[in-house]
């Protein structure tokens, strides 16, 4: 019957007002633990990205920011997942309506159990960046999609 937390009829894709490519949507989700795996569904469901490779740091990097946005921004209540697609491109925003703040890559020690997402992030993405804005944090990232 598949995990309901992916069935959950509060799940809904908003298109954009005014961005007329059909490859473009949003998706918004209240930040709850289950919040990373409705975001992963929501973006495969969209990009359908036919190559394997894409499907897998599509997934990665979804579960990456969504989790960032679990452990640091306090206070956010929501986050809107975007993404936009075009030709041989799939360009995804994870944005937090929290209090904002800096994103940085971290050196993670060998041992540590956190500090990797946004280093996996910088490399595995062909582009990726942030924007701090006057209520919450958005991460982008683009990935290389295989023309079909």
């Amino acid at each position: 019957m598949g995990d309901p937390a992916l069935a959950a009829p509060q799940i809904f894709w908003e298109r954009a007002q005014g961005w007329a490519d059909p490859g473009d949507a949003s998706l918004h989700l209240p930040v709850s633990p289950q919040v990373a795996a409705r975001a992963r569904h929501a973006a495969i469901q969209l990009a359908a990205p036919a190559d394997p490779e894409a499907v897998w740091r599509l997934e990665l990097l979804v579960s990456e920011l969504v989790g960032n946005v679990l452990r640091h921004a306090s206070g956010a209540s929501e986050l809107v997942v975007r993404l936009h697609r075009a030709p041989g491109t799939l360009r995804v925003w994870v944005c937090d309506n929290g209090p904002g703040g800096t994103v940085h890559v971290r050196e993670a020690a060998p041992l540590d159990m956190e500090g990797r997402g946004l280093w996996l992030v910088s490399r595995l993405a062909r582009r990726w960046g942030t924007e701090v804005l006057e209520q919450g944090t958005c991460v982008w990232f683009e990935l290389e999609l295989a023309q079909d």
